[in-house]
């Protein structure tokens, strides 16, 4: 995407970007000439939430899920196994496996400590 090719070669004219995105709306405009060109801080929109929110609800839909299935090697998955082992749905915790699919997680669904993460 032009975003991504703005960020790896910043010689690219402003014109050659699309009209959308957050460099090209909040990022360097004019000719750089002049300091007030450049915006330092990103406003932003009035309906923004953050990151935190959605991040927040994401882990709070997979804990209190009926089933969860997640990767080994992920810490986040390791993070939802571990609460819901201790809230008592360790039983009902999946892992996802390129070999053998969905297996349960060992030890009654509590995966192993972060260290293989």
């Amino acid at each position: 995407e032009m975003r991504q090719r703005k960020l790896f070669k910043p010689s690219l004219k402003q014109d050659e970007t699309k009209p959308y995105g957050l460099y090209n709306r909040y990022g360097f405009h004019g000719d750089g000439s002049n300091m007030d060109d450049h915006i330092p801080i990103l406003p932003l929109p009035n309906n923004y939430f953050g990151d935190i929110l959605p991040s927040l609800m994401s882990f709070w839909l997979a804990v209190n899920a009926d089933v969860f299935v997640g990767a080994m090697k992920s810490s986040w998955s390791n993070d939802v196994w571990t609460v819901r082992y201790f809230q008592g749905k360790g039983d009902r915790n999946f892992q996802y496996t390129r070999d053998r699919g969905i297996i349960p997680v060992m030890n009654n669904g509590l995966p192993p400590p972060h260290g293989n993460c």
